[in-house]
């Protein structure tokens, strides 16, 4: 009975620095694994983040112009800008009124042929204080018209004119 016990004591002796062998050996490895993978991880990370500068970079031009970013796109532009207004392109016809009358005075301005009214804005320069009415509106005729009630413009000095601007639109 000593035999085996002195046995199965010498075998664990033996046994014993192996399994320690084996487990310091799996230590480094696994941790190499570990900073392998999280490399590999950080890797895609910057592809993804150069990716996304690009794409900002992108943006920045395309707002520069007053576009938004859109590769891609079958009306983008080559930097891959698109009109917000698709294939719209904008247009605006002005009109003044610069006279010193006792009267109310009527301006229409009107959109080119080949465009479509989108809408109308303006506004009194100087006037009247008794008579300081306007307004701007659309003629129904593609146009708009401003009436100003006693303008008192001075031809050197345009903040006192009258302004009507019609907002038309056309494709490209």
């Amino acid at each position: 009975m000593n035999t085996s016990l002195s046995l199965i004591a010498a075998a664990m002796v033996l046994a014993w620095p192996a399994m320690a062998q084996e487990r310091a050996a799996t230590g480094p490895i696994d941790t190499q694994m570990t900073w392998s993978a999280l490399s590999s991880q950080i890797s895609t990370l910057g592809v993804k983040v150069d990716g996304a500068n690009k794409r900002m970079d992108q943006l920045v031009i395309c707002s520069k112009k007053s576009m938004l970013y859109a590769p891609g796109d079958a009306v983008s532009d080559t930097d891959g800008c698109l009109s917000p207004l698709g294939n719209i392109k904008t247009v605006v016809v002005s009109g003044s009124i610069c006279s010193r009358a006792s009267q109310a005075l009527t301006k229409t301005v009107t959109c080119p042929a080949d465009t479509t009214l989108l809408g109308c804005s303006g506004g009194p320069g100087d006037v009247s204080e008794d008579h300081e009415g306007y307004f701007v509106r659309p003629n129904g005729a593609n146009g708009c018209e401003m009436v100003v009630g006693e303008p008192r413009c001075v031809k050197e000095e345009y903040w006192t004119y009258s302004w009507v601007f019609a907002h038309c639109a056309k494709l490209k």
